[in-house]
């Protein structure tokens, strides 16, 4: 539900539950914690609003970074477009890494890069992760390998 608001000459609306009727039902400063999520969920820009601004896939990690009644607010990478995204899920959505597989973490330095099941080199391109360790998504798994996307949206 939006409620009228205004100040000084402007006027605007805000979801009612920005606001508060005292200091004690401000959101709580928590420790940032990770989640997985377990099934595909809906993003949205605050709690309780009608259309979701994305969704996430199972497996993605997010770093809930506030919490309100059943929702969550979580940081997001993204991996198409080197940015990070904010907004809530529902609590529903979301599990512990015991609970859930996680389908997302960090390559170590060293690890050897392939871009192609048989490719090893392509020239300009490195061939292990350095200097720092490299985070990415796991897009598919074949035997022993996985395809990953990692940040900026290059594939390996």
């Amino acid at each position: 539900m939006g409620i009228s608001t205004q100040s000084g000459t402007t006027e605007g609306w805000l979801p009612g539950w920005y606001l508060t009727r005292d200091a004690n039902d401000f959101l709580p400063d928590i420790a940032p914690y990770l989640m997985v999520v377990k099934e595909k969920a809906p993003v949205y820009l605050y709690p309780g609003q009608d259309t979701p601004i994305s969704d996430l896939n199972a497996g993605k990690v997010v770093k809930v970074e506030k919490e309100f009644i059943n929702w969550r607010y979580a940081r997001i990478v993204i991996y198409d477009t080197p940015k990070v995204q904010r907004g809530w899920v529902s609590r529903e959505y979301l599990a512990t890494r015991e609970e859930a597989v996680p389908l997302e973490g960090k390559l170590p330095v060293g690890t050897k890069i392939y871009y192609g099941p048989h490719t090893e080199k392509i020239a300009g391109f490195p061939e292990e992760v350095h200097p720092i360790d490299q985070s990415v998504f796991i897009v598919g798994k074949i035997g022993d390998m996985a395809c990953v996307h990692g940040p900026g949206g290059w594939n390996a």
